[in-house]
């Protein structure tokens, strides 16, 4: 069953970001590969020195890219000593339309928003021929499977973060899909990640132990039936 029209709490997540000191923990193995498989990603189809970019739900991370980059997230500690930021919701970006060149919304941002007003806005605030380079959890991941989230479009869930239960919305990849073609943006690339991995997590396995599977995405990233089980979904967009 879809939770589409419920919320999470936006002033809780910000108070939450704002008092972890590490977004991605150093000593937690299926972290390092997640934000190795979206660096990887972000760095084969990087941005021009030139770009003017918006970092939507930075964190303070700008994945060493060069270019003139501005950062978003409802966390002010994260961001506040950069030289460019907004405190602001993806959901109500305060910059005028075609503002940007490319946009960068990693780390599953966006399962912390309503996804139709995320992407409306980013795809506002992007330029023609601008990319985005989005990443989120998925609801098919085979991590749900028996649950009533596995293949919802969009659902509220509990989950476990550095030993803190807090809400996140999952979503589907046909939901993601359809919005981003709603919204004229074309998927040009896609990564999937955390395959075996989450199928681990379904049988029991801890995130540290399950995170070992993922050696095997290689594999599983060539069979189409398994691969829409991803847990992580990355694709690079072009704003048509």
């Amino acid at each position: 069953m879809d939770d589409i029209n419920q919320q999470i709490n936006e002033e809780e997540v910000a108070a939450f970001y704002n008092k972890v000191e590490e977004i991605w923990p150093k000593n937690e193995p299926w972290y390092i590969y997640t934000k190795s498989r979206i660096a990887d990603f972000v760095h084969k189809h990087k941005f021009k020195s030139t770009d003017y970019v918006l970092n939507a739900g930075s964190g303070g991370d700008n994945y060493n890219l060069n270019c003139k980059m501005h950062h978003v997230d409802i966390a002010i500690d994260k961001i506040s000593h950069l030289p460019l930021y907004t405190v602001a919701s993806l959901e109500k970006l305060p910059f005028p339309i075609n503002t940007f060149d490319g946009i960068l919304c990693v780390g599953s941002v966006i399962n912390y928003c309503d996804a139709l007003s995320a992407i409306q806005e980013m795809a506002r605030v992007l330029k023609p021929g601008g990319s985005l380079l989005l990443e989120y959890e998925n609801s098919y991941s085979f991590e749900y499977k028996g649950l009533s989230c596995y293949k919802a479009n969009a659902q509220i869930i509990q989950s476990m973060y550095q030993g803190n239960q807090q809400q996140q919305w999952v979503y589907s990849y046909k939901y993601i899909n359809n919005i981003l073609k709603e919204c004229g943006l074309k998927i040009v690339s896609t990564c999937k990640f955390h395959i075996f991995s989450s199928m681990m997590l379904n049988l029991g396995r801890s995130e540290n132990d399950a995170a070992w599977y993922a050696k095997f995405d290689l594999i599983g990233a060539f069979l189409p039936i398994i691969n829409n089980h991803s847990s992580n979904i990355i694709v690079r967009c072009v704003k048509l």
